[in-house]
C-alpha cells in the first residue's frame, strides 16, 4: 500500500477517537448537576492535570476522566469528609489542561490531599453543595 493510504488511515482513526471523546464529554455533561473539573494526579510519569467532568451525587462528587471509556467514576470526593484547604489561581502553564476561567482548590480527603480545578462560574455552587447538609446529617450528630 502506498504511504498516502497509511496517512489517511491514521488520520481517520485519530478523527474517530476525537469524536468518541467529544461524544463522551457531551454524555457526561448532560448528567444532572455536572461541571467541568480537572484533577491533578502528581507530576510523575503520566501524571499532571487530567480533564474530566464531575457530577454531584447525594454524598459524593463523582469525577469521570475524559480520556477514559470506563463508565465508573475515576475519583469520588466525599461530601462529609472533605475539607477545603486553599483556593488559588492556576500556574501559567497549567491552564491549558483545565476548564475555562479556572480556580484551583486544594482539598483534604481521607485518602490524602487532592487538587482540583473548576470554572469560577461553578465555584459558588460547588462550595454551597459542600457546606450544605441534608437534615438527616444533623440527626447523626455531624456538625460543621
Amino acid at each position: 500500500m502506498p504511504i498516502a493510504w497509511w496517512v489517511f488511515a491514521a488520520a481517520l482513526v485519530a478523527a474517530l477517537v476525537m469524536l468518541a471523546f467529544l461524544y463522551r464529554r457531551r454524555q457526561l455533561l448532560i448528567l444532572r448537576g455536572a461541571i467541568e473539573m480537572s484533577v491533578f494526579r502528581g507530576g510523575k510519569f503520566l501524571g499532571g492535570w487530567m480533564l474530566g467532568v464531575a457530577s454531584y451525587s447525594g454524598t459524593d462528587l463523582q469525577w469521570y476522566r475524559m480520556a477514559s471509556f470506563s463508565a465508573a467514576p475515576s475519583l469520588r470526593i466525599g461530601r462529609r469528609t472533605t475539607v477545603l484547604l486553599d483556593r488559588r489561581e492556576p500556574a501559567s502553564g497549567d491552564a491549558l489542561w483545565m476548564p475555562p476561567d479556572p480556580i484551583v482548590l486544594d482539598l483534604q480527603t481521607p485518602g490524602g490531599p487532592v487538587t482540583v480545578a473548576v470554572p469560577k462560574s461553578a465555584l459558588t455552587g460547588l462550595l454551597s453543595w459542600w457546606e450544605s447538609a441534608p437534615p438527616s446529617w444533623a440527626a447523626d450528630g455531624v456538625g460543621f
